[in-house]
């Protein structure tokens, strides 16, 4: 999506509103998470003691991955345009890749995961990584004939409940 683009306007919501702001790339990733890094020109939002590290993640660990869903928002609630989250378990982790067993919609790409650490620390939550795919199978629809089934011309789409997210240290060594 970000492909030509090194320094601009891009439109965040609020409210169903666009709001245009300005942003740099500071790393763009040349693999396949497709990662790109923006800085914006003003800041955006509070600041938070959520520290960028997997660093404290164990197996079998809940984690929470954020992003808006086919669109949806909890600007009716709240008045500003927050993301939804879902919960996942930590089921992956190594220095490349961390695998969550989850459902993810479209939507949640490129949201963040966080964990709450098991040792206890100045924060209550970690960002883990960033959400980059889960994978979606065709399956075939099928009928019955005179008593046997027959595949038919549709497919249906299913997502097998597996979240690949890029860790955080991947992004942060983009803009050193």
């Amino acid at each position: 999506v970000l492909e030509d683009f090194s320094r601009g306007k891009l439109d965040l919501f609020e409210q169903g509103d666009p709001i245009p702001k300005t942003f740099e790339v500071v790393g763009k990733s040349s693999t396949e998470e497709d990662i790109v890094v923006l800085r914006a020109e003003e800041q955006l939002s509070p600041t938070l003691p959520m520290p960028a590290t997997c660093g404290g993640a164990g197996f079998g660990q809940r984690a929470f991955f954020l992003g808006f869903p086919y669109g949806y928002s909890l600007d009716d609630v709240y008045q500003v345009s927050l993301p939804l989250a879902k919960s996942a378990t930590l089921s992956h982790i190594t220095k490349d890749n961390i695998l969550l067993d989850g459902f993810a919609n479209p939507g949640f790409s490129s949201g963040p995961v966080v964990f709450q650490p098991q040792e206890k620390t100045e924060s209550n939550f970690c960002v883990a990584g960033i959400v980059t795919s889960y994978p979606v199978f065709e399956e075939p629809v099928f009928k019955m004939r005179e008593g046997e089934q027959v595949e038919i011309e549709y497919f249906v789409e299913n997502n097998p409940e597996m979240v690949h997210v890029t860790p955080i240290e991947v992004a942060i060594h983009l803009i050193e």
